[in-house]
């Protein structure tokens, strides 16, 4: 079976079913008057939105043993600066796999461009047994299947008490990404399954959101939204960021 998940955050959430920007090398500054999404039409920082979406989920599947920090489950956000790109010039925040998070220990920095999901969804076959290995024309139809349940309606973003406004201009569809997974201890040792490595790839979907860098100061980032699981019913996801940048 493939296994999608929905992402999202309003203090961040993120679902679990059966499962985005200026040209190369941008150094937008935020402003004092207006915050707006990054355009997602065109390139941020070299690379679109759904390409920022396929390192989104080659980042959260960086954690191994011995410590296991799954960034999607730090709730507190204390481990948030872990498999970041020291050098690259955005961080990602992440979402839940249900329910609601609130972190207020992210040392979030203000020069860096942040790109998170409000809901997404994955889908590969990295750990899967050969007899239920998905083709790629059916992991699309998973991925376009999340995309339809996610209600545009609910999705939302706040930054510093101003509400972002048309986020379905963040839509990513079925974009493709591959997940490089090392030989020996890797997350899918953490999740108890051994032998899992290798380049697998598989196809995400979403809305997903880049802000300018927020500049030095405190900041509040409340983001998420909500779908119509066919087979878990209506699913919400919040998340909430609370830092202070240098």
């Amino acid at each position: 079976m493939t296994r999608p998940r929905m992402k999202t955050i309003r203090s961040v959430g993120s679902f679990s079913c059966a499962a985005l920007l200026c040209a190369c090398g941008s150094s937008a500054e935020p402003s004092e008057k207006s915050l707006d999404l990054l355009d997602p039409a065109t390139a941020q920082y070299g690379q679109t939105y759904a390409q920022w979406a396929a390192s989104w989920i080659d980042y959260i599947y960086r954690y191994a043993p011995p410590d296991c920090l799954d960034p999607v489950k730090d709730q507190s956000g204390e481990h948030c600066e872990l498999y970041q790109a020291p050098e690259s010039p955005v961080f990602f925040l992440v979402g839940t796999y249900g329910g609601v998070a609130k972190r207020t220990a992210c040392p979030v920095r203000g020069d860096k461009a942040l790109f998170f999901p409000l809901v997404n969804a994955w889908a590969d076959n990295a750990g899967l047994p050969p007899d239920q290995l998905q083709t790629e024309a059916v992991l699309k139809a998973t991925l376009d299947s999340a995309l339809a349940e996610v209600i545009q309606s609910e999705l939302y973003l706040t930054v510093d008490g101003q509400d972002i406004e048309k986020l379905e201009r963040g839509v990513v569809q079925t974009a493709p990404y591959t997940v490089h997974l090392p030989a020996g201890p890797n997350s899918y040792t953490c999740l108890g399954v051994d032998g899992v490595e290798g380049d697998f790839p598989g196809y995400t979907s979403g809305y997903f959101a880049m802000l300018p860098p927020l500049g030095p100061g405190a900041h509040t980032i409340s983001f998420g939204g909500a779908a119509n699981s066919a087979a878990l019913g209506q699913l919400t996801f919040d998340a909430q960021y609370e830092f202070s940048s240098p």
